[in-house]
């Protein structure tokens, strides 16, 4: 009893304690009282850490919509569905650090039929056979976040995020050395979205993400938009590859893309099936079947497409128009046609090495791509002599055209008939 109360009366002390008494005394009591102290710090536990069992627990509890993650976390696991609610998760660690998820290079992620929020967070070194993050139907939203070194094998999603159905929207963050490993048709290196109602990624930076192993058959070394709406803005993609098409990006069926005020450097497109090499197109972006595309005040340099056709940018077009300007063009290749961009009609039916697709017949072909004010060149390489530039391939209609505003640029070669390129800027 007489310890509890001496202790209760040093805690009092240490916690209350404002000022000191006379001189005579001060420097005895400022002893006595360190001394107390410190042997009740040593007696009284630490507060408890956070880990994995409360993250564990925060992903577990169905009536949980919100949760603070305080601190890293190495999984012993793969990470469990969440079912049940829309939630958020946020990094909120001591002295303002990211807190880490760290799947050991051999956990994945989790099945998600739910809107997810994820803010301030980190994760890395996941290594499974679906996305750390999915969704069908609904909403997922990234914001500050980081992935690095994740792996999902023998999937057609991407590595971190796959949104099917919902609506995606991914700002201020990074995507690292995140990669899609075989599986056939791999989509999106880290990201990959098809029938989303809107795509929207922001202030985002995209380095060394890939899809590999694929024989040719990839889409878009970081990111995969299929059959939605999407716009990209003032984001950086450098060094992202793809054994396929579009070695930063690719979309396909979009009724309509807008790619602004962002970067493309040295990211590239090849094929590991000797075959369809020349069907590796658009070094940084492949674009097929889009209804409306824009992209404005963008770089693109020394990115590299193998195949035939779109060294910075590849269009393949069936009703569609394309404007680009104010882009600038350096040191990309492509190893036939348009080093810098190539362009060129599709019939509802293609067929074209790994792709056999379809669009819904609207009858024939007809499209407009646009060049407009702002768009400089140099330095482009293509296989084709004339080409070096552009290709723009529009024979088989008459009803297509090709502008110009305000000149057409040197090695640009156009194949098309008499009448379909005009020199203007009205349309821009």
């Amino acid at each position: 009893m007489a310890m509890a109360m001496a202790m209760a009366m040093g805690m009092a002390a240490c916690g209350r304690y404002k000022g000191v008494p006379a001189a005579t005394g001060r420097r005895s009591f400022l002893l006595l009282l360190l001394a107390i102290c410190s042997a009740l710090s040593a007696t009284i536990p630490p507060a408890a850490g956070y880990g994995l069992e409360e993250f564990l627990a925060a992903l577990n509890n169905e009536s949980l919509v919100y949760h603070e993650v305080q601190g890293d976390v190495v999984l012993n696991a793969s990470l469990p569905a969440i079912t049940g609610r829309n939630f958020t998760l946020v990094g909120r660690a001591p002295r303002g650090k990211r807190p880490v998820i760290d799947g050991a290079s051999k956990h994945g992620g989790g099945s998600y039929s739910l809107s997810l929020t994820l803010k301030n967070l980190e994760f890395r070194n996941f290594n499974g056979s679906g996305s750390i993050f999915g969704a069908l139907g609904h909403d997922i939203v990234i914001l500050d976040c980081v992935f690095i070194n994740n792996r999902v094998v023998g999937v057609l999603s991407g590595s971190v995020v796959s949104v099917q159905g919902g609506s995606l929207k991914i700002s201020d963050c990074l995507f690292v050395n995140n990669r899609v490993e075989g599986g056939g048709y791999g989509r999106g290196g880290a990201v990959s979205t098809t029938f989303s109602s809107d795509t929207v990624i922001e202030r985002t930076v995209f380095r060394s993400n890939e899809v590999m192993g694929t024989r040719g058959t990839g889409e878009g070394g970081a990111i995969s938009v299929s059959a939605a709406t999407y716009r990209i803005s003032e984001c950086v993609f450098e060094g992202n590859k793809v054994d396929g098409y579009g070695g930063a990006m690719a979309a396909t069926f979009a009724s309509r893309g807008e790619i602004l005020r962002s970067s493309f450097l040295r990211n590239s497109a090849y094929s590991t099936r000797s075959g369809w090499k020349r069907y590796a197109t658009g070094g940084a972006i492949d674009i097929y079947g889009e209804d409306v595309t824009i992209i404005s005040a963008c770089t693109f340099r020394e990115n590299k497409a193998e195949g035939r056709r779109g060294g910075a940018v590849s269009l393949s077009m069936y009703q569609a128009e394309a404007t680009i300007s104010g882009c600038k063009f350096e040191k990309n290749a492509a190893g036939r046609y348009g080093g810098a961009v190539g362009a060129r009609l599709v019939p509802t039916g293609l067929v074209e090495g790994p792709r056999g697709i379809y669009l819904e017949d609207r009858g024939p072909p007809r499209s407009r791509a646009k060049f407009c004010r702002g768009n400089t060149y140099s330095g482009n390489l293509a296989g084709k002599s004339g080409a070096n530039n552009i290709y723009v391939d529009m024979r088989n209609s008459s009803a297509s055209g090709v502008s110009f505003c305000p000149t057409r640029p040197p090695l640009a070669l156009i194949e098309a008939a008499p009448g379909v390129v005009i020199i203007s800027c009205a349309s821009c």
